[in-house]
């Protein structure tokens, strides 16, 4: 690898950094009212919902307020370059406690989180597959199974952080020996954890790290093709509205799909390539940690506008803030109720 890091590189790695900071005290008050609005939804307007579908949403809105709050105020992660390591600028880093944990814990609430996602995918094609369909109960099973192993094995993928375990006076001392001293701020600081990216160790793990997320991306294309692919044989024999409705459904999981693969895995992805790479561009680092911080927050705006019952309210309140900012009287403001209709965007659908 060429030397080429200079007190410029450093100079404008610094002003990155300062405005991803910044960055990172800003969007949590961006993204409240998101959760609010969701909470809401969730303790007001479940009655269409299935039970089972209710708690796993829960779930994962927990889930993602509880990442998003670790993420950007317990351990808010800084990735300083070209050094292979994380640095915790956080409440936790400011107590000292150990870097190397707060990185399983970050991963493994957004794995955790991950998976609850796709749980509630399976369960939606569960939900618009006919009853008159050869492999219905076949597939359930199989969904069920799938789900089951997702947890599993996100939960056994936390093992490969073993990989990472090394003597950090080594390996700060190698960094520093190929750096000719001139080495980042913050180097030497316990808070910064480092590997010296030659070892086997380092490459393995970043090798079972990119099966993981090949694996999450083949399982998110995958769940809509085969819902697409079942309908698409059934539906001579169901009726077109029928048919139109789970069309709708089907756009809803590609929508969701959506979400996950562009505010966790494509960055957890970049991330990965940029390691392998050696790719040194703080922008890159930067955005791919924030992306990934506010993907609670963007899938809990999907819940939202996916399931009926949340997005009539939300365009309830959405149409209340409207009338009150503008300070007129909306005919279309009433009260919410199963026979309300609400304009919304063709992608949603209800469940």
């Amino acid at each position: 690898m060429e030397k080429s890091f200079n007190l410029s590189f450093y100079q404008y790695q610094d002003s990155v950094i300062e405005k991803y900071l910044i960055t990172t005290l800003i969007l949590p008050i961006l993204t409240l009212p998101v959760y609010v609005e969701g909470i809401y939804c969730l303790y007001t307007s479940n009655d269409k919902l299935e039970r089972h579908y209710l708690s796993v949403l829960k779930s994962h809105v927990f889930l993602s307020i509880i990442g998003e709050i670790f993420g950007f105020f317990f351990m808010r992660p800084v990735v300083i370059l070209p050094v292979v390591g994380l640095y915790s600028s956080g409440l936790l880093g400011y107590y000292n406690f150990s870097t190397f944990i707060q990185l399983i814990i970050l991963f493994f609430l957004y794995q955790i989180n991950a998976c609850t996602m796709i749980h509630l995918l399976v369960l939606r094609l569960k939900s618009i597959l006919p009853l008159t369909f050869r492999f219905y109960r076949e597939s359930t099973k199989l969904g069920t199974v799938f789900v089951y192993a997702t947890y599993f094995l996100s939960v056994a993928s936390l093992s490969n952080f073993i990989l990472l375990v090394e003597n950090q006076d080594v390996a700060k001392h190698h960094w520093s020996r190929w750096l000719d001293g001139n080495v980042p701020n913050k180097f030497w600081s316990d808070n910064y954890i480092v590997t010296s990216g030659s070892n086997l160790r380092f490459a393995l793990f970043l090798k079972l790290c990119g099966i993981s997320l090949v694996s999450y991306i083949a399982a998110c294309i995958a769940i809509p093709t085969a819902a697409f692919q079942i309908l698409n044989r059934m539906k001579g024999l169901l009726s077109m509205h029928v048919v139109q409705a789970q069309k709708q459904y089907i756009k809803a999981l590609v929508f969701q799909v959506f979400i996950i693969v562009a505010f966790l895995l494509l960055p957890f992805a970049t991330f990965i390539v940029g390691l392998e790479m050696r790719i040194n561009s703080p922008v890159l680092v930067s955005v791919s940690i924030i992306l990934a911080m506010i993907h609670g927050a963007a899938a809990t705006f999907v819940m939202i506008l996916a399931n009926k019952p949340h997005r009539v309210v939300f365009f309830s309140h959405l149409n209340s803030c409207y009338s009150s900012v503008t300070c007129t009287n909306n005919l279309r403001d009433q009260k919410i109720s199963d026979s309300q209709s609400v304009s919304v965007p063709n992608f949603v659908v209800s469940i």
